[in-house]
């Protein structure tokens, strides 16, 4: 004869079910976790240069200077590129900057988040504006070595509580003197 098995050695079938959907959404969790991580490290790696409007729309300046749209980017867009009219990429004259722009970019691939908005001029001066605040450096084209000191001038400013004014750069003394 047989006998029927007790009930206390038994677990109950919804509870099974409980159990087995708690451990999928964990590991579900865990996956999409681990998966962010990386992704956040790619995309941390290719620092855009910034955001441009284009008659195409808006656009992003990757490190290979080139325009890629808004949409296809895999990392963060930058400040806005403000420049005048016409296509930036055929403008001569703003060349050295972005050559410059992307070496600095290159050597602090934070400095994009530190900037809202960057003014290029049509002879070859640039305007940055700080994201926090209302602080705003000049810069004069003759400046060469900004892409070292950028990122310290900014960050002594904000040490400092310096959100408003500006700060103007004219030749390579006066950006020694500012950053330090």
């Amino acid at each position: 004869m047989q006998s029927e098995p007790t009930e206390e050695g038994k677990a109950n079938p919804p509870a099974r079910i409980f159990l087995l959907i708690g451990g999928l959404l964990a590991f579900t969790g865990g996956l999409i976790i681990v998966l962010s991580s990386f992704t956040g490290t790619f995309t941390q790696r290719g620092a855009c240069l910034g955001i441009v409007a284009t008659n195409d729309g808006w656009m992003v300046l990757d490190q290979s200077l080139t325009l890629v749209p808004y949409k296809d980017v895999q990392c963060r867009p930058g400040p806005l590129l403000r420049y005048g009219e016409g296509e930036l990429l055929d403008r001569p004259e703003f060349r050295p900057f972005l050559n410059r722009w992307k070496e600095a970019v290159a050597l602090h691939p934070q400095l994009p988040d530190r900037l809202s908005e960057i003014e290029l001029r049509r002879n070859g001066d640039a305007v940055f504006f700080a994201s926090e605040g209302r602080l705003r450096i000049e810069l004069e084209a003759g400046v060469r070595t900004w892409p070292h000191t950028l990122l310290p001038l900014l960050q002594a400013a904000e040490a400092k509580g310096w959100n408003r004014g500006f700060v103007d750069l004219k030749d390579e003394d006066a950006l020694l003197i500012q950053a330090r």
